[in-house]
């Protein structure tokens, strides 16, 4: 009688940790979506964004780290506290720190890029279908007419972009995969996407890295983009781990982007006036360098 007792309690403790498990991946992913999408506002400053918010920051991010990746991670008290206090953070600073509905939707569109490939098994379809759609709003900048038109999209989705390369990496560890790149993808798009933003140098700043001029970043910032993208639909097309369907929404989705963006008439001077460009302003600090010393 005991034993029996012993099993029944085992099994609704297996299941309230089951369930605490999705909606601590929830109110995780909420939390972490809306700090990003605080991040990657165009005006973002340590002072006013980061740093007030630092010890409450600090405190999920240790219940996240103790939740997750230790012993303590099938503690389901510690799961508890994790998942309310990360849901009731996240929501504080969505309505109190993104100042448009635009800036709302753009976090919800990073809430479900952290939820998705966090709940999904390493060969979803979800990764290549958001990988297509993420990658296209990022990528087609050509013709100008759909580059305006949505311009709103990509300002949502370019982040999402970099969650969703990092998340296939993330699964790819964690499945029997042994290809390369996937993390040379994550890296490529994690530097383009955090220390080489455009519009925004915060970032190295903090660290102390000397800044380069806007133009340099948008070059890099381009190129790594572009090699990510390459490695991570090569890594969708020969991995045997995705079935036909998924490889097809890839193969389709690259082969239109490069119709689109290869068949604009000025997409192929543009990337040779930035090359030029680039080469140039990089040759002449080499050389004013060489004066100098």
């Amino acid at each position: 009688m005991d034993g029996l007792v012993c099993q029944n309690s085992m099994r609704q403790l297996s299941t309230k940790l089951t369930n605490m498990d999705f909606l601590g991946a929830i109110s995780s992913s909420l939390w972490i979506g809306v700090k990003l999408t605080i991040f990657f506002k165009k005006g973002f400053e340590w002072r006013k964004h980061g740093f007030p918010r630092r010890g409450s920051d600090s405190a999920v991010l240790i219940f996240l780290v103790f939740s997750y990746f230790s012993r303590l991670q099938h503690v389901f008290l510690l799961q508890m506290i994790t998942a309310v206090t990360a849901f009731l953070l996240g929501l504080i600073d969505m309505f109190s720190m993104l100042d448009s509905v635009n800036e709302r939707i753009k976090s919800l569109v990073l809430v479900s890029s952290v939820f998705v490939p966090w709940v999904s098994e390493h060969n979803s379809i979800f990764f290549p279908l958001l990988f297509i759609l993420f990658g296209t709003a990022q990528f087609l900048r050509r013709p100008l007419k759909l580059k305006e038109y949505l311009r709103e999209v990509r300002i949502n989705f370019g982040p999402a972009y970099v969650l969703i390369v990092i998340g296939t990496w993330l699964k790819c560890a964690d499945g029997i995969s042994s290809s390369k790149l996937p993390l040379a993808a994550a890296l490529c798009s994690f530097v383009a996407g955090f220390f080489l933003r455009p519009d925004n140098a915060e970032i190295l700043k903090l660290c102390g890295i000397r800044v380069p001029t806007e133009t340099k970043r948008k070059v890099s910032h381009a190129f790594l983009m572009l090699f990510s993208f390459i490695c991570t639909a090569k890594y969708f097309l020969s991995s045997q781990s995705f079935s036909w369907t998924s490889k097809a929404i890839v193969g389709i989705g690259v082969a239109a982007n490069s119709l689109l963006f290869l068949g604009a008439a000025c997409s192929p001077y543009i990337l040779k006036d930035a090359i030029l460009n680039f080469t140039i302003n990089l040759l002449s600090e080499m050389y004013a360098s060489m004066l100098i010393q």
